[in-house]
């Protein structure tokens, strides 16, 4: 049911004429597949961007510790705010919440995590930009539900424009999806990944 939603969402995300950003980063034991669509391009609402979008991670079990005997996955949609400090150009801040959705084989585990993003942009002149930053995303007790307990996630991530519209990136991150019966670390690893900016 969560796989057919998510699909109706990227579908009517994409029949919207506005900035996507197509994000796709592996290791040697996992996959993750986000999509973001900037909204407020199409209606002119300030110069803020406001992102909507939906991702999955499918993690093997060797980096997850929820005994499903299977690859694990995990699936959110998301709701991004981002925008430049003023008087510190270089620095972009972002306010999100998510809806988190997973299963540890046996219960069910919801969560609206609330999070920030931070990132410095360093400017070459005869080198492609690099940004280095993280995020930090929390849901208590109160934001979550079903078998849910809290939800944890951090990331570090360091970006490299290479060419215009498209970065590499390498960086670390760890989940939890703590249920009430058990603690569980759905993904603690490090990743490879690329972006596209498609306008």
């Amino acid at each position: 049911m969560v796989k057919k939603y998510l699909l109706i969402i990227l579908f009517l995300l994409i029949s919207l004429k506005a900035e996507e950003i197509v994000n796709l980063n592996v290791n040697s034991e996992d996959v993750e597949f986000k999509f973001l669509h900037q909204f407020n391009k199409s209606y002119n609402i300030n110069d803020s961007k406001y992102y909507i979008g939906t991702s999955i991670i499918n993690s093997n079990d060797k980096n997850s510790n929820t005994d499903n005997g299977e690859n694990d996955k995990l699936y959110t949609i998301d709701f991004l705010l981002k925008n430049s400090i003023p008087k510190m150009r270089n620095f972009t801040l972002g306010l999100g919440i998510k809806g988190v959705s997973h299963s540890n084989g046996k219960d069910d585990f919801l969560a609206l995590p609330l999070g920030l993003e931070l990132f410095y942009r360093i400017d070459f002149n005869n080198f492609p930009t690099i940004s280095i930053g993280g995020s930090y995303y929390y849901a208590p007790k109160s934001l979550a539900f079903i078998e849910g307990e809290n939800y944890n996630e951090y990331r570090i991530e360091v970006k490299v424009g290479v060419i215009k519209n498209a970065n590499i990136y390498f960086g670390y991150r760890n989940i939890e999806t703590n249920y009430k019966k058990k603690d569980f670390e759905f993904n603690s690893n490090a990743y490879l990944g690329v972006i596209f900016y498609v306008r």
